[in-house]
């Protein structure tokens, strides 16, 4: 078993490993100012792109009062109709897990 001492003195490794990781970590989240303009660039343009897509769909679910959700940056859409949230369990399911939903 080695001395109290040697166990109580700093790895004179971690200093070095320290150094690296830290060296890594600021490599790696340095981002070229070039890639920065360009990012909301194609951001907005893949929003306009789903816009487009989903033009039909929107305005149908609008016309139904139907809630609308864009997913994977605007390149999806959820729809939800709102009257889900007034259904109300019937006593022949029986007993709503949780409490939710009883008449």
């Amino acid at each position: 078993m080695p001395s109290h001492q040697s166990r109580c003195t700093p790895n004179p490794d971690s200093s070095y490993r320290a150094e690296r990781i830290s060296a890594v970590c600021n490599v790696s989240t340095r981002v070229p100012k070039h890639k920065v303009r360009v990012i909301p660039i194609i951001r907005v343009a893949l929003a306009r792109a789903g816009q487009r897509l989903f033009t039909g769909s929107d305005t149908r679910a609008r016309n139904h009062g139907w809630q609308i959700s864009l997913i994977h940056g605007g390149l999806g859409r959820r729809y939800r109709d709102p009257r889900f949230d007034a259904l109300v369990r019937g006593p022949a399911c029986g007993p709503a897990p949780g409490g939710v939903g009883r008449a």
